[in-house]
């Protein structure tokens, strides 16, 4: 999967003696792909980003903590870059 733009955080969240780490990607459709390595879920944001009014940590969390989202294959790419941080 190609992203135009990925990002990876923390959220300090205790899901594991890592925390919770995230990573997500925006493809060139403007849908989100995530990855909590932490907790094994991966979905695809069901709503488009629009980065002119939000950031894209914030937009991911909205959604994740309201499940809204589809589940998706593991995306791989991400899972790597949210074991860098």
């Amino acid at each position: 999967m190609n992203f135009k733009e990925v990002q990876a955080w923390n959220t300090k969240r205790g899901y594991s003696r890592a925390g919770q780490r995230i990573a997500a990607g925006i493809d060139e459709n403007h849908f989100v792909t995530f990855a909590d390595i932490d907790r094994m879920i991966y979905g695809r944001i069901t709503e488009r980003f629009n980065d002119e009014s939000t950031e894209l940590r914030r937009f991911v969390m909205w959604h994740y903590d309201r499940c809204n989202y589809d589940d998706c294959a593991t995306p791989v790419n991400l899972i790597f870059l949210a074991n860098k941080i």
